[in-house]
Order: structure tokens, then C-alpha cells, then sequence
């Protein structure tokens, strides 16, 4: 299991790859409450993933077992954009 986390206001954003390569997301708020996990893609595996905060929204970048990078986005309204591929990834084809 893989946690990553990111401050994104008050809030401590929290982003959890299972051993069975599922992503879930909770959010603990500035009152010590935490929300309940929400899976964070219908489906596929992931092998590995991190996120960061830039200005009000929560980046999470994800590998999967395909070896594919692939980016979401999370708003300060709590909108996701769907997971999209990152451009073109020369460290997975061999290109140096």
C-alpha cells in the first residue's frame, strides 16, 4: 500500500493505492474530520502514484500496470476531470 498526501488549503488530502492497485481518495478538513474514501477511478490497476497541490487544485499523477502516466485534476468546488494520458513518456519507449 502507498499513501500520498497534499496540503491543499485547510484541508490534508490524502490519496491511497491499495496492494491491488485501486486508488482511493478522503480529505481531512481543518476540524480533524475526516470524509469516508471515494474510489478514485472506475477501474484498471495502478502500480504507483503521488500528488501535489498547485494553487486550488489537487493534481494526481498515477502509473499503471501497462506503464502508462496518467494526470486528474481535482477543483475547489470537488469537480475531478477524468484521468487522461500525459504526452508522450520516452522513459517507458526507450528513448534517451
Amino acid at each position: 500500500m502507498k499513501i500520498a498526501t497534499s496540503a491543499l488549503g485547510d484541508e490534508l488530502h490524502a490519496v491511497c493505492l491499495t496492494d491491488t492497485g485501486t486508488l482511493f481518495h478522503c480529505i481531512c478538513h481543518e476540524n480533524g474530520q475526516w470524509d469516508k474514501w471515494q474510489t478514485l477511478h472506475p477501474g484498471g490497476v495502478f502500480r504507483d502514484v503521488s500528488c501535489a497541490s498547485v494553487g486550488s487544485v489537487l493534481h494526481v499523477i498515477g502509473t499503471t500496470d501497462a506503464g502508462v502516466c496518467v494526470h486528474r485534476t481535482r477543483d475547489k468546488s470537488g469537480n475531478w476531470m477524468d484521468f487522461s494520458d500525459l504526452p508522450h513518456q520516452p522513459m517507458f519507449e526507450g528513448d534517451h
